[in-house]
């Protein structure tokens, strides 16, 4: 995923998932991203970088994760 993200458009970061707290990797859309209300993330409508809609078969989402680093 490294090599793929573009790091000017996009963050590749370290995250828990909110359920079950599994760590996982993911990709940010940037700093709209962040934030403390998880439901106001939830609703949050944010554009998807077209070279992101290429790698349809390895992403799911849009979720709300707990942030830990990049």
């Amino acid at each position: 995923m490294k090599e793929f993200v573009e790091r000017d458009k996009d963050w590749l970061c370290s995250a828990l998932t909110l359920e079950d707290h599994r760590e996982v990797g993911v990709i940010s859309l940037g700093e709209g991203s962040l934030g403390n209300d998880i439901e106001e993330l939830r609703k949050k409508d944010l554009p998807i970088s077209s070279y992101l809609t290429q790698m349809t078969s390895a992403l799911t989402g849009p979720e709300v994760f707990e942030f830990l680093g990049w």
